[in-house]
């Protein structure tokens, strides 16, 4: 993610050539939803990045209009990514968030993600999580974890389905 992330400042640092129109400009960046300078990138720890999403040409365009010509740059922290998965499967499932009542109560928890046990540090999957591409979530107690899972530290598994990207 470091890599990445250095990459992206690298890119900002270099003017984009703006279609048609033989004049430089920069994309617009996003962090956490809210558009920063490019200056304002330099501050963004690496180990803070859930996720980083690049959106070029046509994408761009569709998404941001004339602004996004130049392309847009998405960054968003593991505290934002947190937050807003938290609201997507606390809306989809009351059992959800009958167990973890805020974002930060599923420490007891482990996430399965299309089938696949996360580590503790695994952020991007679940960031990828959105109300648009969840088919399901479930919490299963730690015995039915443990059976299923072989995970016998955790007292909850969320088993998350999504639709795959295409």
């Amino acid at each position: 993610m470091k890599n990445i992330l250095s990459t992206l400042i690298l890119l900002c640092a270099v003017t984009v050539f703006a279609q048609g129109t033989h004049k430089f400009e920069d994309p617009l960046v996003f962090l956490d939803s809210v558009q920063i300078s490019k200056p304002a990138m330099a501050g963004i720890k690496p180990d803070d990045v859930a996720s980083v999403f690049v959106y070029k040409d046509s994408t761009a365009l569709a998404l941001y209009g004339e602004k996004g010509k130049s392309g847009v740059i998405y960054i968003e922290t593991k505290a934002f990514s947190k937050q807003r998965v938290w609201s997507v499967l606390s809306s989809k499932s009351a059992e959800y968030k009958r167990v973890f009542p805020t974002a930060n109560s599923d420490a007891e928890a482990v996430y399965i993600f299309n089938g696949a046990v996360l580590s503790d540090n695994d952020d991007s999957k679940l960031s990828t999580v959105t109300a648009g591409n969840l088919k399901s979530v479930t919490v299963i107690d730690r015995n039915k974890l443990k059976k299923e899972y072989k995970v016998s530290n955790k007292e909850y598994g969320v088993v998350i389905e999504v639709a795959e990207h295409k």
